[in-house]
């Protein structure tokens, strides 16, 4: 909407850069595959720990956060992060 996009100009025009992530990638057949299998994995864990951290049901604690990350860590993220990564650098030499 023109809106949105007033917003996105005059507010926050002033802090977009060019040394972000590109809101268009392209992968090969594969890669695609995988970045949709990790994101199956990944997303939901995510927002059920997020829901109970925010919820008190799971307390925020050291404890807590670093089962959270070691949870990550199991489902896949670091490849997740790689995969985008090696992205990053292939666009930027």
């Amino acid at each position: 909407s023109y809106q949105f996009q007033y917003v996105a100009q005059n507010c926050w025009g002033q802090y977009m850069t060019d040394e972000v992530m590109p809101k268009v990638m392209y992968f090969d057949a594969d890669t695609t595959a995988r970045i949709a299998d990790l994101q199956s994995l990944i997303k939901p864990y995510i927002e059920q720990n997020l829901a109970e951290f925010i919820t008190g049901r799971k307390e925020l604690n050291d404890a807590n956060l670093e089962a959270y990350f070691a949870g990550l860590e199991a489902l896949g993220a670091d490849e997740y992060v790689q995969i985008y990564q090696e992205y990053w650098e292939s666009l930027n030499g």
